[in-house]
């Protein structure tokens, strides 16, 4: 028998773990169970690589002169789940005469995600806002598709006005005319190259952040401009597509009314797209947060320390949270939006 390279790699595949060994079994204890988009550390998964479809270099949309040059994709990328194959075209990923050719489609609606960049207590990133602001417009994407329109991503504008976190460690808070003028100098530059309707997907609920929205609006609209804003929207009255009953019938909270900046849904939120950046541990060992933040924000609170003295800067309950609740709410909110959306939009023309 010829001893050698295969006979190694014979012998180290039995000592692979889920193999049979000699007293295995008396020395394995019951296995660990895991709860899946908890707070407990969710198993390793390799997601499936994306692929091309037809007409397609990469991921993202056909381009140009080059579009459906290319053999069609194989089936495997034609099974993707709708939220992934909807055809979100993403502006910064095309060419200067990709983005002339959309440009000049009247069924194309932008999408320019609003966010934030400040603290959001003692378990979560800096960019929740910002995070949310482009999941907003992922979400709300395929139902304008499958009403006929064209939805295009633009690149998020990451920073807001976070006058409540002011003094927080991270935080970077534009003034109201800065952001103002940027919101208005961004969709300025893009309707000069045809483009006349604009989402501006909002995650920020800072009131201040919301007057710089309001503003813009009312400036570009002045120039003709088609300007929603999807999301957290200047002067909306409760219920909202964001916090309503039914968003409040899918939350575990006891007290759903008073969760809000880091609270459960949040938390939540972030357990379902980003659940590495979830400080879990710590998350766990927060006790409920519920103020009366809408009466103190009337009485003119300023910052969030104003709002709940003493407190980490989170106001709810995270350990609440489920990743399973993120996807549920974030999949609501973006059909309720999208319902508005398309009442305010009409029937798209004709190309």
């Amino acid at each position: 028998m010829r001893l050698g390279l295969h006979d190694g790699r014979s012998q180290r595949a039995l000592s692979r773990p889920g193999r049979a060994q000699p007293g295995a079994d008396a020395r394995a204890g019951p296995p660990r169970r895991r709860t899946r988009g908890a707070l407990a550390r969710p198993p390793r998964r390799r997601r499936p690589r994306a692929l091309p479809r037809s007409g397609q270099l990469h991921r993202g949309v056909p381009d140009g002169s080059l579009a459906g040059r290319f053999d069609p994709a194989p089936a495997a990328a034609r099974a993707l789940s709708t939220a992934r194959s909807v055809r979100l075209i993403r502006l910064a990923e095309l060419t200067s005469r990709g983005a002339a050719g959309v440009a000049r489609d009247p069924r194309a609606v932008v999408f320019v995600p609003l966010g934030a960049v400040e603290q959001h207590g003692p378990h979560l990133p800096l960019l929740v806002d910002w995070r949310g602001a482009e999941e907003l417009a992922r979400r709300i994407a395929p139902h304008l598709r499958r009403a006929g329109w064209r939805p295009i991503l633009a690149p998020s504008i990451p920073y807001g006005v976070s006058t409540l976190a002011v003094g927080w460690a991270g935080t970077v808070s534009l003034s109201i005319p800065t952001l103002r003028r940027l919101i208005v100098e961004v969709v300025g530059g893009l309707a000069s190259h045809g483009f006349r309707r604009f989402v501006l997907a909002n995650y920020q609920a800072d009131p201040d952040h919301l007057a710089a929205i309001a503003t813009a609006r009312r400036i570009l609209s002045r120039r003709r401009l088609r300007v929603l804003v999807a999301g957290f929207a200047p002067g909306a009255k409760p219920p909202t597509p964001m916090m309503n009953p039914r968003v409040q019938a899918l939350m575990r909270s006891p007290n759903p009314r008073a969760e809000w900046h880091s609270g459960e849904l949040e938390t939540a939120f972030m357990l379902s797209v980003e659940p590495k950046l979830v400080r879990r541990r710590v998350a766990r060992r927060l006790a409920p947060a519920w103020f009366d933040f809408r009466r103190a924000l009337a009485r003119g609170a300023r910052n969030f320390r104003d709002l709940g003295p003493g407190g980490a800067g989170y106001f709810g309950w995270p350990v609440a949270a489920r990743a399973r609740t993120g996807r549920a709410v974030m999949a609501l909110r973006g059909r309720l939006i999208a319902r508005e959306l398309l009442k305010a939009l009409g029937r798209p023309p004709r190309s």
